[in-house]
């Protein structure tokens, strides 16, 4: 059984030309500057829904060599990237395209997939360039350190910083995520890093615990 998607969007597409949309969306969360390297209309369809057209696929008794269009949002991205911006403000003006339609169909019909595999309705433009910020906790990287130091007391003096700050913000602002998908309480610091040292020394005892990126 096969599946024609068009242009593919969404978490784990970064590789083609078609990928623009999504390496879009990520330069916006990064505040990164981005040109689209094409434009007119495309079908733009998420990744979850491709994924669940498979899983259909996988669970379906038809027989034959099957082949069906995948239909998702026709958009033109001019339009597409109002949408963005909509969707992420800090993004406006960072996202261009170049108006140069790409040789595909502006939309697929997927009729034969519906009355087959559906119904499954796509996920929307707006709902599938929905981006959250997920904040746990904000600390200075010198308390992180004696933190984890009171946690493991047999690395004190073992770990150490440079107290030269990255490029990013000290805190992010989930109160869209809260609001949408929660509550969801992020786990403590101190949690959070007994969890993942208890986790280390497990792997290690056992044997598995890969370092080579410590080399």
């Amino acid at each position: 059984m096969g599946f024609r998607p068009l242009s593919v969007y969404g978490p784990g597409r970064d590789v083609g030309l078609t990928a623009d949309p999504t390496l879009a969306m990520k330069s916006a969360v990064l505040g990164r500057p981005f040109t689209i390297r094409w434009g007119g209309r495309t079908d733009l369809i998420y990744t979850e829904d491709v994924a669940r057209a498979l899983l259909a696929a996988a669970a379906s008794r038809l027989d034959g060599a099957r082949v069906y269009n995948l239909h998702g949002a026709s958009t033109v991205i001019a339009g597409l990237v109002r949408m963005l911006e909509g969707a992420w403000p800090n993004a406006t003006g960072l996202i261009t395209h170049v108006e140069q339609p790409i040789p595909f169909p502006a939309a697929l019909d997927d009729a034969r997939y519906q009355k087959d595999l559906g119904p499954a309705p796509p996920t929307s433009l707006a709902d599938g360039a929905r981006v959250y910020n997920l904040h746990g906790a904000s600390t200075a990287i010198a308390g992180l350190v004696r933190m984890l130091e009171g946690a493991w007391p047999n690395a004190t003096g073992l770990i150490t910083h440079v107290e030269q700050p990255i490029p990013f913000p000290a805190a992010l602002d989930d109160a869209r995520y809260q609001k949408d998908l929660g509550p969801a309480p992020p786990t403590s610091l101190a949690d959070g890093i007994k969890k993942t040292l208890d986790g280390f020394a497990r792997l290690r005892a056992e044997g598995r615990l890969d370092a080579r990126e410590l080399a």
